[in-house]
């Protein structure tokens, strides 16, 4: 049995998990259409979160080179009128924004911080991108298909609830898009919440517009 540091590929669904950060490097792969950090937040981290009363962001969404991501989204922050310190979840993001831009051989990123409390985008899907990193800060996290279940989606087949996947709270996924060349697109949905009254603290990065991801020497 591996360790639980060790990266685990799971050969159906075509995912890879791992419980450090370079699990996400796993995106390279030929093998792999999901790259997953199974991580558990920080204690700081979810406190600041709440004592920041980020519930109140609702939607926030820039463009901007990944290394000045924590600066730009303290300004937003700011310009939100959201109240508290919410550097620590800034800072965060930009680790974030940092490795998937650094995957993708790629300068800037477009950023999107949602405060979810419906059922947008509950519909299974693959998005038209090369790649997507997707979080959950607080809530339930990101559905998603394994390679079978997918296919049978697109036949037009609902997939059986056990069927479906989940990120936990706090682990980051690196989810291949329609645009990455050769690969098999991951299908996924935001979780329905609203007959629970969840909510849900959602960050999303992609490549900016003006550079949709250069995807670097796949590694196999």
């Amino acid at each position: 049995m591996a360790s639980k540091h060790q990266a685990v590929r799971t050969e159906p669904v075509r995912a890879w998990r791992g419980v450090q950060a370079h699990a996400l490097d796993a995106i390279l792969r030929d093998a792999v259409d999901l790259a997953i950090w199974e991580r558990a937040l920080a204690a700081g981290l979810s406190a600041a979160i709440g004592q920041a009363d980020l519930g109140g962001v609702e939607f926030l969404r820039f463009e901007t080179p990944a290394d000045r991501v924590a600066e730009e989204l303290c300004l937003a922050f700011l310009e939100a009128g959201i109240e508290g310190d919410g550097w620590a979840l800034a800072e965060d993001a930009q680790l974030l924004a940092c490795a998937f831009a650094r995957n993708l051989g790629i300068d800037d990123v477009a950023i999107r911080l949602e405060h979810v409390t419906g059922d947008a985008c509950r519909r299974f899907h693959a998005d038209y991108v090369s790649a997507r990193l997707i979080t959950t800060y607080s809530g339930p996290g990101t559905q998603w298909l394994d390679a079978e279940a997918a296919a049978r989606h697109e036949a037009g087949i609902a997939p059986h609830p056990t069927e479906i996947r989940q990120l936990r709270e706090g682990d980051v996924g690196i989810f291949k898009g329609r645009r990455w060349p050769g690969a098999t697109s991951i299908v996924h949905r935001s979780p329905p919440i609203l007959a629970s009254g969840a909510a849900r603290l959602l960050l999303v990065i992609d490549p900016a517009r003006s550079q949709p991801g250069q995807i670097m020497g796949a590694a196999r």
